[in-house]
């Protein structure tokens, strides 16, 4: 009878520090996501701030800024000046090399010569999706707008069965 007090002693004992370590071990992968969250938190609002403070020295002969708290202060968005197109092409899935483009608004000429899925997405430096162009099926032959928020390297992931091609193009009013 005594044996088996011990040995279920043993086991309890071993149960528990086995809880515990489980328990220290969630707790520190908790604090080690929050300070990385707050890293990231951080360096992005810096990054919004700086975004903020460069637009503020940017603002053009078209933009309204007054001094006052108005709600009605406006800034029209900018359009970048490119020298020429920039023209990407190829045939069925790929993610385009990177590109670089400066904050502002676009017009993306996207023709597709397949039968399936054509999907095209920009794709930031850090390789996270951000916004799709399109999203169609069969052959296609349209300009959209498209609106990068952030200066920098973009790519284009792009899924296709068929030959397409991508030329961007500075934004023109229609």
């Amino acid at each position: 009878m005594k044996r088996k007090q011990v040995e279920e002693s043993t086991y309890n004992k071993w149960a528990l520090i086995g809880v515990g370590a489980l328990i220290a071990i969630i707790a520190l992968a908790a604090i080690m996501y929050q300070q990385g969250y707050n890293a990231g938190k951080n360096k992005m609002t810096a990054n919004i701030d700086q975004a903020v403070s460069e637009d503020v020295d940017k603002v053009s002969d078209n933009e309204t800024v007054s001094s006052g708290d108005s709600a009605s202060d406006t800034i029209t968005p900018t359009t970048p000046k490119l020298d020429e197109p920039i023209v990407l092409s190829g045939s069925g899935n790929k993610e385009t090399s990177f590109t670089y483009l400066e904050k502002g608004l676009y017009d993306v000429k996207l023709t597709h010569s397949g039968s399936g899925n054509f999907v095209v997405w920009i794709v930031n430096h850090l390789g996270t999706k951000l916004d799709y162009l399109v999203n169609e099926i069969g052959t296609y032959d349209k300009t959209v707008g498209m609106n990068i928020t952030n200066t920098g390297e973009h790519s284009f992931d792009i899924t296709a069965s068929g030959g397409w091609t991508l030329t961007i193009n500075e934004y023109t009013v229609r």
